[in-house]
């Protein structure tokens, strides 16, 4: 294949005369992309250089479109989705130095934001090797001032946690319980309710203070 420069389109034409590659020109511009080859079982190279110490570099899609990053097969490996409209969260991925783990995490303009991690279809999320799929993890909370149990004693109380169906694990926590000698248990008994049951083993009346409750229930 034979390519031709196009000077007047600032462009790089293939054999059809189509356009192959454009540049745009901007005014004192310092940086640029540098392409290195590379000898055998090694691999070419696109990278940011110029005259700023630290280069980042971007890559756009046009419309509707998304980024894509193919396997050796030409297989999708990474799809960045189709634009956002004034979007200004995102994830970014970390890497590590040797006893350090990489990360991925939400970052961007709000203070406060979820990662959203979702499998396709029934398809849920799993974490580790052989681990089980997690499809979603619902929770609810309620403020609760469980008062005065006597030793051997349990009580009681509900959380609604909306979307929880009988039979789903769950955990429950409560902020007050601290390193007391209780057994706070909960089990999802009807739909969108778990049922959390304190039991005191001190040896002696226990009263815990108001606290936060807490149920975490998992769909697998």
């Amino acid at each position: 294949m034979s390519l031709t420069i196009d000077g007047a389109n600032n462009a790089l034409l293939d054999t059809n005369s189509n356009e192959f590659l454009k540049v745009s020109a901007t005014a004192s511009a310092v940086n640029e992309f540098t392409a290195t080859n590379a000898a055998t079982g090694n691999p070419p190279k696109l990278s940011a250089t110029g005259g700023d110490t630290n280069i980042s570099y971007q890559i756009q899609p046009k419309g509707t479109g998304t980024t894509q990053i193919l396997d050796g097969n030409g297989n999708e490996v990474i799809i960045a989705g189709a634009a956002v409209a004034s979007a200004v969260n995102e994830v970014t991925v970390t890497n590590a130095a040797t006893g350090n783990d990489p990360s991925i995490a939400a970052t961007g303009g709000d203070t406060n934001i979820d990662l959203n991690l979702q499998g396709k279809g029934s398809g849920g999320v799993v974490i580790g090797s052989g681990g089980a799929a997690i499809t979603k993890c619902l929770k609810g909370s309620t403020t609760w001032d469980p008062g005065s149990i006597a030793d051997a004693a349990a009580t009681s109380t509900t959380v609604t946690v909306t979307g929880a169906v009988a039979g789903n694990p769950c955990i429950v926590s409560h902020t007050q319980l601290g390193a007391n000698a209780v057994m706070l248990t909960g089990h999802v008994s009807a739909a969108d309710t778990v049922t959390v049951v304190l039991f005191n083993k001190t040896g002696g009346a226990f009263d815990c203070a108001s606290g936060t409750l807490n149920a975490f229930v998992f769909q697998i």
